[in-house]
């Protein structure tokens, strides 16, 4: 719904935020993949075009809990996560997966 009063003022970075999880990656959560070499799920967040590592996990929900708690803290009310709370935006493209 694109009216006025539901729009907000976001610079262009702030906007990229928002963005949902698209293509072909090897999880189903935004900021995860998997490493064959060390067999764990990874976790990072892309910070000021830069890529911050966030930890190396045996299950994959849990590396994407590890990029919602960074995701909400360094993005604040622009965050896409993976778990949203009421409120939240979803970041996966087919919710049902949760």
């Amino acid at each position: 719904d694109n009216r006025r009063c539901n729009l907000r003022v976001a610079t262009i970075s702030q906007q990229m935020m928002n963005r949902r999880k698209f293509g072909a990656h090897t999880s189903r959560y935004k900021g995860v993949y998997y490493d064959s070499r060390i067999s764990k799920y990874v976790a990072s967040i892309k910070l000021n075009r830069r890529c911050k590592y966030l930890g190396a996990f045996a299950d994959e929900k849990l590396a994407a809990r590890a990029y919602d708690a960074a995701a909400r803290t360094h993005f604040k009310e622009f965050a896409r996560v993976n778990f949203p709370e009421p409120g939240e935006q979803c970041a996966l493209v087919n919710t049902r997966i949760l």
